[in-house]
């Protein structure tokens, strides 16, 4: 598995995360992070890739981007879901049970469990604001495309408002880490509606 960095919480922070991590294969559907010191009212939904090692005790580079994202953009908080829920540093690790799998579907429980967490979610907000941040990456595996039309097909009646920060000239959206560290054009926080003139995979 790719190398773990643990990243401390602000003491006043409360996150939360639903995850299983008692199998060989690890998931997590999401993980709640108030970017504000009192509870949290309106949270940005992130939609990543794949969940990294972060839960409700340590956070990693990519939760500590997309805080700072939030944050920017006047939210109270994030919540962060991904198109795939098995817990992978590297996609495609050595170690079988820590790379996402080639064929997904063996996945089939876990990820419409992991479509209808999202929705519940999504449907428990007022303010339905989805920032598209799952990158390049989503190349990788055909089964991520699918499972990216799934989330997008089950949040068609609740109208949400996609974001995006940047989309690469491969056609995705930035990745939060992509746009706050390794960007070679400038690096931004700002997120604006997601236009689907340049985002190859659309609802």
């Amino acid at each position: 598995m790719g190398k773990e960095i643990k990243i401390s919480y602000k003491p006043w922070q409360q996150p939360v995360a639903d995850a299983n991590d008692k199998g060989l294969r690890k998931y997590r559907y999401s993980l709640s992070v108030n970017v504000k010191d009192k509870k949290m009212e309106e949270p940005l939904v992130v939609v990543g890739i794949n969940p990294s090692y972060a839960d409700d005790n340590y956070a990693d580079p990519t939760i500590c981007c997309v805080e700072e994202i939030a944050e920017a953009n006047d939210y109270d908080g994030f919540i962060m879901v991904n198109v795939y829920p098995q817990r992978a540093t590297d996609i495609d690790d050595e170690d079988e049970n820590t790379k996402l799998p080639r064929n997904g579907f063996e996945e089939k429980n876990q990820i419409d469990d992991n479509v209808e967490k999202i929705y519940n979610i999504v449907q428990s907000l007022y303010r339905r604001d989805i920032l598209l941040a799952y990158g390049g990456h989503i190349d990788d595996r055909k089964y991520l495309k699918d499972c990216l039309q799934k989330i997008y097909q089950r949040l068609e009646n609740l109208h949400p408002n996609y974001k995006m920060i940047k989309v690469s000239k491969s056609g995705h959206p930035w990745h939060p880490l992509y746009a706050l560290r390794y960007a070679k054009s400038p690096k931004t926080k700002t997120i604006v509606p997601a236009d689907f003139n340049l985002i190859k995979i659309k609802p």
